[in-house]
């Protein structure tokens, strides 16, 4: 059939460890750069523009993401999921995602009356308008980028985003630096929608056909209806924060709320959603193998805890320093929030990696049930704590976040090759070893004092505390075995071993 060649998977088989590594390892450099530069630009736009710019955008950003969920139906995740799949079924996703999108987000556009008055903030209008096209053209993405995934073509992926982020924080900063304000955030959100639009249709050579068969993806439909109601829950989840504080509060408390939030998650966003986009192909490709599934499962949740854990809490505890430093003093406030947060960003990762079970094994509608109840659990905490400010809805949802955590893997692990203490010895190593680094960094703070520039101020803290920090890994046998085995990705991807049926490095 035209087109079947760009879902063919049988060289990911063949090669599923080679092409895991070459990927990951490529996912994570293009997080560098995106990250260098994001640093920049997040350094010049929190100077050029104020909280309550940020604050504009996230209350939109917010709203229409919800309608996102139900624009996509998950039918993305089928594209990548799903062992079988042809021309005729990938083009019907794409017409039926298309139409979805032009159904909700040509009203979308004009619900800018209703958001201002809602949030009590003025001048919501244009930008809610303008976000609502952006909306419409992430569209035309979609599938492309499934089919881009589900070859493991990662290496091209990664390319796309560094360029694509440098593209898009240039417009951002020349914007702001011209004086348009929050419309600054607008342009460089709609650059970064056009420019990888247009670079993945360039990358991918499918193209949709013109025709569009509903029984031909009715097997899909089920698995994309669950994942779109888990998904709906798990926003409420995670963004009805915002709304609620915007509600209550003002822009700019939403804004000093968004900042926080968005830096302390930084780790999760940019180290364990890449990681999971060439780790979820893989898994999905080992779901009828339950002693491999359970040995790539582990072992990339290691590669991810031991990244992100040590980052979260290093940024929690010298909060102080890294707001100042990269966002200046007018940020100052955001600080207790960082550290109430703290939970929030360590529970991050667990929530991610428990999706990449749930998608990988079809247990969507396992997944929504446990969501349906996750939702109900943090809204109230939300209720509960965003009257009060950014700090205190920080603390509650924390601290509903921690009540769910340890249910949450018991519940997802259940029936299936993995078990819960694989998750939670897996978690403790990195844990362990991260929590005596931010205790020695909290000494040095508490007891010796450092007069100097804010960046070697904080370079300084940061030398100390992953010093510690990998040197407790170094200190122990498993330790080693962990750094040794990261050493042989990297010599693996200098010198691509020949293709193996083995599974990776064991956690072990």
């Amino acid at each position: 059939m035209s087109g079947s060649g760009h879902f063919d998977t049988s060289a990911v088989r063949a090669d599923l460890r080679g092409k895991s590594v070459r990927s990951g390892a490529a996912m994570l450099a293009a997080q560098g750069g995106k990250a260098a530069f994001g640093l920049a630009s997040a350094m010049a736009l929190a100077r050029l523009l104020t909280p309550d710019d940020f604050g504009r955008v996230a209350l939109v950003v917010v709203s229409l993401s919800f309608l996102t969920i139900f624009r996509d139906l998950g039918l993305p995740e089928a594209t990548v999921r799903f062992e079988a799949i042809d021309d005729e079924q990938v083009s019907t996703l794409f017409w039926m995602n298309l139409a979805l999108a032009l159904l909700i987000f040509v009203p979308a556009a004009f619900l800018g009356p209703f958001f201002s008055r809602v949030f009590r903030t003025p001048g919501l209008n244009g930008i809610t308008a303008a976000l609502a096209a952006l909306c419409i053209v992430y569209v035309l993405s979609l599938h492309h980028t499934a089919i881009l995934r589900r070859r493991m073509r990662f290496v091209v992926l990664a390319g796309i985003q560094v360029a694509v982020t440098i593209v898009a924080s240039i417009v951002g900063i020349i914007a702001a630096w011209k004086g348009m304000g929050v419309w600054a955030l607008v342009l460089q959100r709609f650059t970064n929608g056009l420019v990888e639009t247009a670079a993945v249709w360039i990358f991918c050579s499918w193209r949709p056909r013109l025709l569009f068969r509903f029984g031909a993806i009715r097997g899909m439909i089920r698995f994309g209806a669950f994942y779109t109601l888990s998904a709906a829950l798990y926003y409420v989840s995670r963004r009805a924060d915002r709304l609620l504080l915007g509600r209550f509060s003002s822009a700019g408390a939403v804004g000093l709320y968004e900042k926080s939030y968005e830096w302390l998650l930084l780790p999760a966003g940019n180290i364990t959603v890449p990681i999971g986009k060439v780790a979820l192909p893989g898994l999905c490709r080992l779901q009828d193998d339950p002693a491999r599934f359970r040995s790539y499962f582990r072992r990339a949740a290691l590669l991810v805890l031991t990244i992100t854990v040590p980052l979260i809490l290093f940024l929690a505890v010298d909060a102080p320093r890294f707001v100042l430093f990269l966002l200046g003093g007018q940020w100052i406030d955001a600080v207790p929030v960082f550290r109430f947060l703290l939970a929030v960003a360590l529970t991050a990762d667990w929530v991610i990696l428990l999706g990449w079970v749930y998608i990988a094994l079809g247990r969507t509608d396992r997944e929504f049930r446990f969501w349906a109840v996750a939702a109900a659990v943090l809204v109230a905490a939300f209720r509960i704590g965003a009257p009060h400010g950014p700090a205190a809805l920080a603390a509650s949802f924390s601290a509903a976040q921690l009540l769910l955590a340890v249910p949450s893997v018991f519940y997802c692990f259940h029936g299936t090759p993995l078990r819960a203490g694989d998750f939670f010895g897996v978690f403790a190593r990195p844990t362990i070893r991260a929590a005596a680094a931010a205790a020695a960094l909290l000494l040095f703070r508490r007891f010796v004092a450092f007069d100097a520039p804010p960046a070697i101020d904080l370079a300084a803290g940061a030398a100390l505390f992953f010093g510690v920090y990998w040197g407790a890994w170094a200190a122990t046998k498993p330790g080693r075995e962990t750094l040794r085995a990261d050493f042989r990705l990297l010599r693996e991807l200098r010198s691509p071993a020949p293709p193996s049926p083995s599974p990776p490095d064991a956690v072990d």
